[in-house]
């Protein structure tokens, strides 16, 4: 075995460990070294490994349970394992506090939350349905997801505009996502926002006119241009939800039921009026709120109401 490497393999680990010393042919004494798995390794050119005890290290617990080494004693664990005798499996970054480590090492993510360490925040399903794109759990809507629309200034686009000319006028100084090309813009009210304000203004609901004024047509067609229409943020790429006090207001000027919590669609009440599109809704007569209350609250207040008609 003279210039070869000896391995030796320690029986019964978990015992103490021991070096042991080794003797060439000038006789020069040099330590084995120890590895993983309680093995000695002898150095190269050397001859057998001796018998004759130089050092001592202390028993570790179940021998690390083969997820560490043992030094001194104690158990330095690998990665991805941890505890006195490197037992129990560890979770990436213990799963940001997003989530729950399971005993294989594994997180199970809270909900909203996905990926190896439950890191990432995700969107309602109903983002991507809607076209919007999830950016670390917010929904966001992308003018330049269509093709051709870009975030224009409002004062380029009402020359171009007919049934939304008088909506967007309104806000001249900011600016909307849209088709860049005139023709399609106009193209643009034909097939998106006509029908959306036939929609939200069908021909029976002309006969609430009568109480009170022209407050349903006018809602109906603002909420028509501001679903087709709407506004950018400040940094110029996202478009704004429409604001969720109009799709209230509109849902009381026409006595509608639109379902304003959708905030695919709609923006929370909790959000600030400059981050959504159509905010600072005109207010309702008492009339109107009337109108409302009697056709399309619950069955206890219409009948109510037309107990005091």
């Amino acid at each position: 075995m003279y210039g070869f490497i000896s391995v030796i393999t320690l029986l019964g680990r978990g015992n103490p460990l021991i070096i042991l010393s080794k003797e060439t042919q000038s006789s020069s004494g040099v330590q084995a070294k120890l590895i993983s798995g309680g093995e000695l390794i002898c150095p190269a050119y050397h001859e057998l490994c001796s018998t004759s005890t130089i050092s001592v290290f202390g028993q570790c617990p179940n021998s690390c349970n083969f997820n560490g080494d043992c030094v001194d004693g104690r158990c330095q664990c690998f990665l991805g394992f941890h505890g006195h005798d490197c037992s129990k499996r560890s979770c990436p970054s213990n799963c940001n506090g997003h989530g729950k480590c399971l005993t294989n090492g594994a997180c199970e993510c809270e909900n909203g939350y996905t990926g190896i360490d439950c890191a990432t925040a995700v969107c309602d399903e109903q983002c991507s349905l809607h076209g919007g794109v999830c950016d670390n759990g917010v929904c966001e809507f992308r003018c330049s997801d269509y093709a051709g629309y870009t975030c224009q200034n409002s004062s380029k686009l009402v020359s171009s505009l007919s049934v939304c000319h008088d909506v967007l006028k309104k806000d001249v100084s900011g600016k909307h996502c849209a088709p860049s090309e005139p023709s399609i813009l106009q193209q643009l009210e034909e097939v998106v926002v006509k029908p959306n304000y036939h929609r939200l203004y069908p021909g029976a609901r002309k006969l609430f006119n009568i109480f009170g004024g022209s407050y349903c047509d006018a809602a109906a067609k603002r909420l028509a241009c501001w679903i087709s229409i709407q506004k950018c943020d400040e940094d110029g790429d996202n478009r704004l939800r429409v604001c969720h006090s109009a799709c209230q207001s509109y849902n009381i000027a026409c006595g509608a039921s639109l379902d304003c919590s959708d905030q695919t669609l709609f923006s929370s009440k909790e959000e600030g009026e400059n981050q959504c599109t159509g905010a600072n809704e005109i207010k309702l007569s008492w009339v109107d709120q009337f109108r409302y209350g009697l056709f399309s609250g619950n069955s206890s207040t219409r009948a109510m109401l037309l107990w005091l008609l």
